[in-house]
């Protein structure tokens, strides 16, 4: 129904729409289905082309590192958490993909034999949210991830 309907200006909006952005909509559902349907490479270019689009849509940019990190390239995911996490998108649902992307970055790091860099993205994220509900599924991630790393 989304592509049907993305390119009539008038369906189910009273407002302006830009079809350069649902464009871009458009590539980000269909890269998570690809990834979803164990389809990483394809899922990458999806998520390349939503982000031409717009590049400031922190979604799309965690979304790539995920499909990344499912085709086996890890570098190139931690770049784009790296990426994510220098963004800062506070006051937007993007926030919520800044919060993984900690936990993520740090579990990468881990993979690659990097234990002070992924002690470092833990104890980012513990110290800006130190504050933070206890229930906060991404610090207690980033707890129990440095609690491993100590123990070591």
């Amino acid at each position: 129904m989304m592509s049907r309907t993305a390119s009539d200006a008038t369906v189910g909006s009273s407002a302006n729409r830009d079809a350069a952005r649902v464009t871009g909509h458009l590539d980000l559902v269909r890269g998570e289905l690809a990834l979803a349907e164990g389809r990483p490479t394809e899922a990458i270019g999806r998520f390349q082309a939503a982000q031409v689009v717009d590049p400031r849509n922190a979604s799309a940019l965690e979304s790539l590192a995920a499909a990344l990190v499912a085709s086996g390239q890890i570098e190139d995911a931690v770049k784009r958490y790296e990426e994510l996490i220098a963004k800062e998108p506070f006051g937007a649902e993007a926030q919520e993909d800044w919060m993984r992307a900690h936990v993520r970055l740090g579990e990468l790091h881990e993979r690659l034999g990097k234990p002070d860099a992924a002690r470092a993205s833990y104890e980012r994220l513990l110290a800006i949210w130190k504050d933070g509900d206890a229930d906060l599924v991404a610090l207690n991630e980033a707890r129990a991830h440095l609690a491993k790393l100590v123990q070591r």
